[in-house]
C-alpha cells in the first residue's frame, strides 16, 4: 500500500502544470512529493518571525506567484472530521506569512485560494458524510472576507482512482480560474 497517495497524487498534478509557468514557485510537503524531489514543511506564521508562538499550522502545498502565497492546498486522507477541515482552513486563514526553513517570509496574499481535497477511501458506502462536507464548504465560503482580507475556499472530495482520473483536473481548472479572475481585479 502507498502511502499517502492523494497526496502524491495531487503534488504531481499540482507541480506539472504550475511549476514551469513564469513567476511561479510551488513549494509541496513531504508526502506530497516523491523521495527524490524537493521539499519541506510548509509553515504559516501569524507575524514574520518564524517561531512557536507564532506558527499556527503546516499546509500541503502552496502555490507562489510573484512574491506572494495566492494558493494553498490542503489534503486529508484520514482525519476527515469537520474540526480538523474547519479548523485548517481557520488557522491559514489568520496565517500571514509563508517562513521558509532559515530563509526570508513570503506573505499570504489578501486575496488567496485555500482548496481543501479530502479522500473517500475510508467512507462507508451510503454515508452522509459527503452532504456534510458540502453544507461545510458553503458555510465556509461565507466566511470569505476578513479585516480587508480575502479567502476563497474549495472542497473537492473522491476516491484517489477519481483523482487520477478527473477530479485533479478538476482542482487545476478550478485553479486557473481563481488566478485568471485575481489577475483581472
Amino acid at each position: 500500500m502507498k502511502i499517502h497517495p492523494l497526496h502524491k497524487i495531487v503534488g504531481k498534478f499540482v507541480f506539472e502544470k504550475f511549476s514551469c509557468m513564469p513567476d511561479f514557485l510551488i513549494k509541496r510537503d513531504f508526502d506530497c512529493c516523491l523521495k527524490s524531489e524537493p521539499k519541506e514543511q510548509l509553515s504559516l506564521f501569524t507575524l514574520g518571525k518564524s517561531s512557536r508562538i507564532t506558527r499556527l499550522c503546516k499546509v500541503d502545498i502552496l502555490i507562489i506567484v510573484r512574491g506572494e502565497v495566492k494558493v494553498i492546498i490542503e489534503i486529508e486522507e484520514s482525519s476527515i472530521i469537520p474540526t480538523k477541515i474547519c479548523g485548517k482552513f481557520l488557522t491559514s486563514r489568520l496565517s500571514r506569512y509563508y517562513i521558509p526553513y532559515k530563509k526570508k517570509e513570503i506573505p499570504i496574499s489578501d486575496r488567496t485560494l485555500f482548496v481543501q481535497v479530502l479522500s473517500e477511501e475510508r467512507i462507508p458506502d451510503k454515508s452522509s458524510i459527503q452532504k456534510q462536507w458540502l453544507n461545510i464548504e458553503n458555510t465556509l465560503r461565507d466566511m470569505r472576507d476578513f479585516n480587508g482580507r480575502k479567502m476563497s475556499y474549495k472542497l473537492i472530495f473522491g476516491k484517489v482512482k477519481k483523482f487520477e482520473d478527473t477530479h485533479a483536473q478538476e482542482l487545476i481548472g478550478y485553479i486557473e480560474k481563481f488566478l485568471q479572475n485575481a489577475n483581472n481585479e
